[in-house]
């Protein structure tokens, strides 16, 4: 295989939205199509059947779509107060909550997450570790931010805390990564085998978001997307002789077609 397989059927994906064939999915702001979101929510649920799906916490604004989500029972981002109150609000389980510390998250939200019982946590900074390491009760479970600067050391840190696990890495792949796509997951997976030998720990989680790029109505461009990331994943494993982690693939509202 070639480095450049997942950037092909990102750009593939692209290329249908430049030229109006998702036309159907363009939206006044702030509102969702709930049948376009239902549909997508169905279709990476289908070509990604044995990797976890989170959502993010925005589709929650649409009652029909956090119905459907509290049936399967799969997961939802989030990463402000406010979209915590959102998915409480819907009656998503706190269990099925993935908190996102990111930059403009600030430490309150967070131990608010902690009180209403938030168990998983990415995170990329000193402050919101110090934040997570200060809760008691159930250990929380953490994966780092590869995108954040000194993401190294914050993983130490959540090894060294009594109320923080380690539990895997989570890295955003970008337009803007170009045909690297295919290398950072492959050296995601080499982050991983270090810490894991650093720590003395395997890390069995792998957390990808902005895995299919634009947003895309064809099955298989998608089907694609998962066969190629699940091979980088392998072939990744195999050069540093390390077991394949499981996949969770993290959405973006572009994805699902959801304005706003």
């Amino acid at each position: 295989m070639t480095v450049h397989t997942l950037v092909i059927a990102r750009l593939s994906s692209a290329d249908r939205f430049a030229r109006g064939l998702l036309d159907d999915v363009v939206r006044p702001a702030g509102l969702l199509d709930e049948a376009v979101v239902l549909r997508r929510c169905a279709m990476y649920r289908k070509v990604f059947p044995t990797s976890a799906l989170r959502f993010p916490a925005r589709v929650l604004r649409s009652g029909v779509v956090a119905d459907w989500i509290r049936r399967h029972g799969v997961s939802v981002d989030i990463a402000s107060a406010e979209e915590l109150d959102l998915a409480v609000s819907r009656e998503v389980s706190a269990k099925h909550l993935v908190m996102h510390c990111r930059a403009d998250t600030d430490s309150a939200a967070v131990r608010r997450a902690v009180v209403a019982g938030v168990i998983k946590f990415v995170v990329g900074a000193e402050e919101h570790l110090a934040a997570l390491g200060g809760s008691t009760g159930v250990v929380r479970q953490v994966m780092v931010d590869s995108g954040q600067p000194g993401w190294e050391d914050h993983a130490a840190q959540v090894v060294a805390q009594r109320a923080t696990t380690l539990i895997g890495v989570h890295g955003e792949l970008l337009p803007s990564d170009g045909a690297g796509g295919a290398d950072t997951v492959i050296e995601m997976v080499g982050a991983m085998a270090r810490l894991s030998r650093r720590h003395g720990l395997i890390l069995s989680r792998l957390s990808l978001g902005g895995l299919s790029g634009e947003p895309s109505g064809d099955l298989r461009v998608l089907r694609g997307v998962a066969e190629e990331t699940s091979e980088v994943i392998r072939d990744g494993c195999a050069l540093c002789r390390y077991p394949v982690p499981a996949l969770t693939v993290s959405l973006t509202p572009s994805e699902l077609a959801a304005a706003g």
